[in-house]
């Protein structure tokens, strides 16, 4: 199976991507910083081994700790849809 990292899942083309690869067979890693939205769509997906990562991007010990994530799993793909920046 492969796996698929997609941050900006919780909405917009994040999502859209999300939807589409794991209607191709791709069990995903959803990252966003709204848990919630993560985890509604994560029951909409097809498939299994779906996992959520509520991540804020814009703090750096949030990144290093996706970093180490992506380290430990190894996603065949990684799809970077940055959401709406905090003002």
């Amino acid at each position: 199976m492969k796996r698929a990292l997609v941050t900006g899942a919780s909405s917009g083309i994040g999502k859209v991507f999300a939807q589409k690869l794991a209607e191709q067979g791709s069990a995903l890693t959803l990252v966003a910083r709204t848990q919630t939205k993560l985890e509604e769509l994560k029951t909409t997906l097809t498939g299994e081994g779906h996992e959520v990562l509520t991540t804020d991007l814009s703090k750096p010990n949030e990144v290093t700790a996706l970093c180490k994530h992506i380290e430990q799993r190894r996603p065949g793909r990684l799809w970077r849809f940055p959401g709406k920046q905090p003002r």
